[in-house]
């Protein structure tokens, strides 16, 4: 998967990612997925790319406009964790699976 941002763009791949346990981040329920700092990345009111500090303490790759909840792509082994903004992010999450599932078996 590509992610076209004009600042930070990413390639994932699918064995990156640890695809058994994606699932949604609510900030207002996960409050510790909820970015507190700029580490490398850019920042307006609206949108935020790269990589930022969130409130556990971990550095995450990070593309949100203003939504509030969030696709966390978590990776596998020492590798950073990837919150993305999606129109439908359990739709996202049925199709990364779909595609993904026996791609990111060891």
């Amino acid at each position: 998967m590509t992610i076209h941002d004009r600042f930070y763009p990413a390639t994932v791949k699918a064995a990156d990612v640890d695809v058994a346990n994606l699932r949604v981040v609510d900030f207002a329920s996960d409050t510790a997925w909820r970015p507190t700092e700029r580490t490398n990345g850019f920042a307006n009111a609206h949108y935020r790319s790269g990589q930022f500090r969130v409130a556990s303490g971990k550095t995450v790759r990070l593309y949100r406009a203003d939504g509030k909840r969030l696709v966390l792509l978590p990776a596998k082994g020492a590798g950073t964790a990837l919150l993305l903004e999606t129109r439908d992010p359990e739709k996202f999450i049925a199709e990364v699976r779909q595609s993904w599932g026996s791609a990111a078996l060891p």
